[in-house]
């Protein structure tokens, strides 16, 4: 059985969870996976090389977007080899499920889920500071940060929040045959629902802070500087990854009501799509920066091409 099967375990019995009908959002994922992982390590490791030579690479911004870039590609490659061993180790992952390997499985989705919307968040307040607040304290205080300070900030915070919430051991799969997560139902309804109220209230403060920027580049649009449309450019990018999550908000208070309300049948429907809302907000990364960010995209055709044949481009 899929890692889909994320819910309350006596639902799936309404229709064949096993067909292509009811897979394909996750071959879906499977596809994407492996088309677009790739890409997004390979803009990853070119900013980090871009580090070494660029003050640009440097900034605040690309430290958030680094450790963001990390979260991303480890939370894509957890669902991956989690649906993926479900299915080609059912027997294995059965037998030593003492060591709470459908735990890490189950909780592990929502540790994915909150470390990626708190870093969503993060880039959209430092967008905020950089453009709205720019000759503010605070932002020269952020600007100011040591790396290693501006990754506890990204990392602590949600994996702090993520073990008091979601690190519940007594979770196991039901047989090697369907490998069904199996736990108290109230647990489910309580993650799920803290799950959504933690999206939202991250989403709520993206919409106040994007129809702040919007309201500041209307009023300074006449005046805009080639830095201050770099620095809009940057916010677009980090703003197609909230629309991501919005879809991802979206699904998960979707499957809540449902869930409440007991509609089991819609539980299921709407359960095929969970690869997909969980995939979202990570495979939209590498898009994100190559349509919006020069910068990024400069240091990979040198990366490629080579220097002299970039500038001949220019």
């Amino acid at each position: 059985m899929s890692s889909t099967s994320y819910g309350k375990c006596e639902t799936v019995k309404i229709v064949d969870t096993k067909s292509i009908s009811y897979q394909w959002p996750l071959l879906v994922f499977y596809f994407l996976f492996v088309t677009v992982t790739p890409v997004y390590i390979l803009i990853l490791i070119c900013i980090l090389r871009a580090r070494r030579s660029s003050v640009t690479f440097k900034t605040t911004f690309y430290v958030i977007l680094i450790q963001h870039s990390i979260a991303d590609i480890f939370a894509l490659s957890f669902y991956f080899f989690q649906a993926s061993s479900q299915i080609i180790m059912p027997n294995f992952l059965f037998k030593y499920q003492h060591f709470r390997i459908a735990a890490v499985y189950y909780n592990g989705f929502y540790w994915c889920f909150v470390i990626r919307c708190n870093g969503i968040a993060l880039m959209t307040i430092q967008r905020y500071l950089s453009i709205v607040k720019s000759i503010s304290n605070i932002t020269r205080f952020m600007h100011n940060l040591k790396p290693w300070k501006i990754s506890v900030i990204y990392w602590i915070p949600p994996l702090f929040i993520s073990a008091v919430l979601f690190s519940n051991p007594e979770i196991r799969f039901d047989t090697p045959e369907r490998m069904i997560l199996v736990m108290d139902p109230s647990y489910i309804s309580c993650t799920t629902r803290t799950l959504s109220v933690f999206v939202s209230i991250s989403c709520v403060i993206c919409i106040v802070i994007y129809g702040l920027i919007v309201k500041f580049i209307r009023e300074n649009s006449q005046s805009a500087t080639k830095t201050f449309r770099r620095e809009i450019r940057l916010a677009c990018q980090v703003s197609l990854s909230f629309a991501a999550q919005l879809i991802s908000m979206i699904y998960l208070f979707s499957s809540f009501i449902f869930a409440e309300t007991g509609n089991t049948a819609q539980i299921v429907n709407l359960r095929r799509f969970l690869p997909l809302a969980y995939g979202t907000i990570s495979f939209i990364g590498p898009f994100t920066i190559l349509i919006f960010n020069k910068d990024v995209l400069k240091s990979l055709k040198m990366l490629f091409l080579g220097k002299k044949l970039v500038s001949g481009i220019q």
